[in-house]
């Protein structure tokens, strides 16, 4: 499968620190409790999900009471494409990409408030499977990893390098900046 690798950042000791999680739950392939189960085992300050059943987590005291702030059903997203945060959230959208790569959108960001003045971007991002069934594929399940092998390498400079060069920070000097 392809590789995302960047340069390893350079740690500031005041910057303010956060856990995420990331899961790919697969919508429906999963007990009542195991969402529960993961996250009490595994606290973080944000969970991004893919293929999620968000119907499901909608009345569930667990993830409500730990995430009070969360972007589900977010407009031009693909279904399942959810983030858990325990920040507040300050702005979101979603990436959208040409059709030759992208089947539709697969990326959606949220900039979260960290206090303090300060925040931060978060991407949730889910490429197309190299697994398929039906018409194209003779046996019950084909490997292609061509789309998603081109995918993953376009995520940073078709739409991450681009939306930072152009984000208006939200806060300089630990104040308030102006739209």
């Amino acid at each position: 499968l392809p590789s995302f690798s960047a340069a390893a950042p350079v740690p500031n000791p005041s910057a303010p620190r956060i856990s995420v999680l990331t899961w790919n739950v697969f919508a429906g392939n999963r007990t009542a409790t195991s969402l529960d189960d993961t996250l009490l085992a595994n606290p973080s300050d944000v969970v991004v999900l893919q293929e999620a059943d968000w119907f499901s987590l909608a009345g569930d005291d667990v993830v409500t009471t730990a995430y009070p702030y969360r972007l589900t059903h977010v407009e031009g997203a693909p279904p399942g494409l959810d983030l858990l945060s325990k920040y507040p959230l300050l702005d979101n959208g979603v990436f959208d990409g040409s059709r030759a790569l992208w089947d539709i959108p697969r990326l959606m960001w949220a900039r979260l408030d960290l206090g303090g003045g300060n925040s931060v971007t978060v991407v949730n991002a889910h490429p197309i499977s190299p697994y398929s069934s039906g018409a194209d594929c003779p046996l019950p399940v084909c490997f292609d990893p061509t789309l998603p092998s081109t995918q993953v390498p376009a995520i940073r400079p078709d739409y991450l390098q681009p939306f930072v060069e152009n984000v208006q920070p939200l806060y300089r000097d630990g104040r308030p900046t102006s739209p």
